[in-house]
């Protein structure tokens, strides 16, 4: 297997995520280092296997990291193992060189969920459930005055056919809302035209309405009484 070809490969995916790295060449390896992934990450390639570490400290982000990768070995039959190092669980993630599609879709997906890459831009990336949210925007979106609504209506509808119209489940529109606010913190950064950045800022504040949208439409909103109402328990009979 030519390394160098599939090194090129790795480079095209962490272009494409807005990850930093060092990419070192030794005897019989490539390696990729200082990934901004948990608390550091880096991927390693030979002639016999292309392997993914991953530094977790955070309880809920090694918990979400156990049900992704059980997720993986069952899709992928993927060879994974853990240990501790200064505190630190390093989750290590290997497949044999010649499955490059599965590490794409592997890294593209604990990418979305562990980056630490992000510009200060992005401000509220949804790790909540997609009802909780939804319910949370829907209550965000009755407290705005109907004129300021009537003047963004408009731009959300043509957002929500752009990003997510072939989106189908809750899960899938808040993966794309992720992705799409990923992709305009990227736009943002060295952005020194303010007429620019004002219009990426506007999309980014009325994207999460899109995606609210979306799942309306889809019937994927499911509201209590007490969802109208801050604070309010409704007291039921038993």
């Amino acid at each position: 297997m030519d390394l160098d070809k599939v090194a090129r490969f790795v480079e095209v995916l962490l272009n494409q995520e807005k990850l930093s790295y060092k990419m070192v060449h030794n005897k019989n390896s490539i390696t990729f280092d200082g990934l901004s992934i948990g608390e550091g990450a880096m991927i390693v390639l030979n002639q016999q296997s292309i392997s993914l570490f991953v530094n977790l400290k955070r309880k809920n982000e090694i918990k979400a990291m156990a049900i992704l990768c059980k997720s993986f070995e069952r899709r992928f039959k993927l060879t994974r193992y853990t240990f501790s190092k200064n505190g630190t669980n390093v989750i290590v993630i290997k497949l044999p060189i010649t499955k490059r599609a599965d590490f794409k879709t592997i890294l593209f997906e604990i990418d979305s969920k562990f980056q630490r890459e992000i510009s200060p831009f992005i401000f509220n990336i949804i790790t909540d459930e997609p009802n909780t949210y939804f319910v949370k925007q829907y209550r965000l979106w009755k407290s705005i005055s109907p004129l300021e609504q009537s003047s963004m209506i408009e731009d959300i509808l043509v957002l929500k056919e752009r990003y997510f119209r072939t989106t189908k489940t809750g899960k899938g529109i808040i993966n794309k809302l992720n992705k799409v606010k990923k992709k305009l913190s990227f736009s943002s950064r060295g952005q020194n035209d303010k007429e620019s950045f004002k219009n990426i800022y506007y999309e980014f504040y009325v994207i999460d309405f899109a995606a609210l949208f979306r799942a309306i439409e889809l019937g994927l909103v499911k509201l209590r009484v007490e969802d109208f109402f801050s604070g309010y328990k409704i007291r039921r009979n038993k």
